[in-house]
């Protein structure tokens, strides 16, 4: 009987303790989905402040930085208590082991998920998982309050078994189900926030994001699977320095510099430049202040001798803003735009203007009204990308990731920015209640035009010189001077000048209920059910195809 009653003591410790629900230290870097990110957005907006909180993943000491900043009293009853769980988490240190400076922590969240959908017709609408993957066990080490390490290896899914129509659970337990490559929330961090500055380094693997947007990023989305980044910010309240590493594959290199400035508590603007390099490290691309599209790279990288047919070769300019806006209290306006081409008046020549303009943006509103310790919420965003963004002259020097599965047969792919690709125009608007960690319910509508152009766009065939014809400008280089060279130009012309979707559109409508619900600090369900009814399915004129999916979750959470 002592047996059992110590076994039960146990479980109910484990199960209703509200163990390890503080950070580590302040070099802790916190993952996109953490919730601390909301919190401080919503804190903000309540005091109209603007923080550099734009890009995540961020450190601890570096979101403590933008806290100390909110007002505690000029916040309602409901961002109080968002507050004090919020300074509560930043600064009540908590750990496994404690030997100081050395501290070690282990945790675990188990999350079941199930699935369903009544036509074959529609995909899923989430990648890998609704929530999170089955289970997952955070490690951690601190040196001090200035040095973490942190490792999340999970059991999940893999982009086969999740994107099967016979997907019905988050577990794997068919053949291709489980994910070899694992963990992909890893890193080493350095930290410290000093007085009225701070700065930070950290070395990750995926998951990196710029901009907060109800859709995803327009310029970088945490969908975009890389093999590692490094993330260096130097910070203060009215300036901020941010520089981006990342190796996608083994010789793609994507080196960004972003500077942010706040004018006025209220308002940020950021500029961001990039160059994606097909080639071997180079350091002369980590100069801070030095404008990378001056070294004309788009001229220097021709080992497959095709420069003259492409035109570039092995090399993408990237450019991109974003601004943050909170004119009033609980409201905020927010825009994105990015660009990977924008020819100039003196480069449209007769073939010069076949090099088709390639950017993208997004515009949205959000707003939170404290009622009763919870915010109704409401946002509308949209988000535009031309036909030919992210995509260059051949698949070596466009902005996509492409790995295999280690495990079976397939092909799995992902966009620099918005997880639609180039080609779209898309509008989501949803409105809700929300009690912070206790219960929420939602109701979303969004729309989404797609074009043609796509990921298929690059298994396109070669021709026999081994040329990329896809792109307009080479289409044109590769058939001129025939009997049809005007006819060929004019195809070329029309493709590069088309702004809007090309092809067949196809467009997607869906209407999303969403509810989640905490029985105790560690224990959370969640479900959602979604009405899909898309014309023009496939690209295929005419053709309608609608079904229900509904998803839901259940979580325990000991970390």
């Amino acid at each position: 009987m002592k047996i059992n009653v110590r076994i039960f003591g146990i479980a109910f410790f484990l199960l209703f303790s509200p163990l390890y629900s503080q950070s580590l230290n302040s070099s802790q870097v916190l993952p996109p989905e953490h919730w601390i990110y909301d919190y401080l957005k919503i804190l903000g907006m309540e005091n109209k402040t603007v923080c550099f909180n734009e890009n995540s993943m961020m450190t601890v000491s570096e979101i403590r930085f933008y806290f100390e900043q909110i007002d505690e009293d000029a916040l309602s009853e409901s961002g109080k208590k968002l507050y004090e769980e919020a300074e509560k988490f930043l600064y009540e240190n908590d750990s496994l082991i404690d030997l100081t400076p050395f501290r070690f922590d282990i945790g675990m969240k188990l999350n079941g998920e199930g699935y369903y959908k009544s036509s074959d017709d529609i995909p899923w609408n989430f990648r890998y998982n609704y929530k999170d993957n089955f289970a997952t066990f955070p490690i951690k080490a601190a040196f001090s309050d200035y040095v973490t390490l942190e490792t999340d290896p999970f059991v999940g899914k893999a982009h086969y078994g999740s994107y099967r129509n016979e997907n019905y659970t988050n577990f794997p337990y068919r053949e291709g189900d489980f994910e070899f490559l694992f963990p992909r929330f890893s890193y080493g961090s350095v930290a410290g926030a000093f007085n009225g500055w701070g700065a930070n380094i950290h070395i990750g693997k995926q998951g990196f994001q710029i901009g907060d947007t109800k859709i995803g990023s327009v310029i970088y989305n945490n969908t975009f699977e890389t093999d590692s980044y490094i993330n260096l910010n130097l910070f203060s309240k009215y300036f901020k320095y941010s520089m981006d590493i990342t190796q996608i594959s083994n010789e793609k290199w994507f080196y960004i510099h972003q500077f942010t400035v706040r004018p006025h508590k209220t308002f940020k603007i950021s500029v961001l430049e990039g160059s994606m390099l097909n080639a071997p490290f180079e350091i002369r691309y980590l100069n801070p202040l030095m404008i990378m599209h001056q070294y004309s790279s788009w001229t220097e990288y021709d080992d497959d001798g095709k420069m003259g047919i492409y035109g570039e070769n092995h090399f993408c300019a990237y450019l991109a803003g974003l601004f943050d806006w909170q004119p009033f209290e609980n409201l905020r306006i927010y825009g994105l735009y990015a660009q990977n081409e924008l020819q100039l008046p003196q480069e449209r020549t007769r073939t010069g203007i076949l090099v088709p303009d390639s950017l993208g943006g997004q515009l949205g509103v959000e707003v939170n009204v404290p009622f009763k310790g919870g915010y109704w919420k409401g946002f509308t965003e949209a988000i535009y990308t031309s036909p030919y963004l992210y995509i260059k002259q051949n698949p070596e020097s466009s902005l996509y990731r492409e790995r295999g599965d280690n495990l079976v047969s397939d092909r799995i792919l992902s966009w620099v920015g918005s997880p639609f690709g180039p080609d779209s125009f898309g509008v989501k608007a949803g409105a809700g209640y929300e009690l912070p960690r206790k219960w929420a319910a939602n109701l979303g509508y969004f729309f989404l035009a797609k074009g043609e152009n796509g990921f298929e766009i690059f298994d396109s065939e070669t021709d026999n010189d081994g040329y990329y014809t896809y792109y307009p400008y080479v289409y044109y280089r590769r058939n001129q001077d025939g009997a049809d060279d005007q006819e060929k130009y004019n195809e070329a012309y029309a493709a590069a000048r088309n702004m809007w979707l090309s092809g067949i559109p196809m467009y997607v409508n869906q209407i999303s209920l969403e509810g989640e619900y905490h029985l105790t600090s560690k224990f959370s369900t969640s479900a959602r059910t979604i009405y899909s009814f898309i014309f023009n399915a496939g690209h295929e004129k005419g053709r309608f195809v609608h079904g229900v999916e509904f998803a839901i979750s259940l979580s325990y959470t000991l970390l």
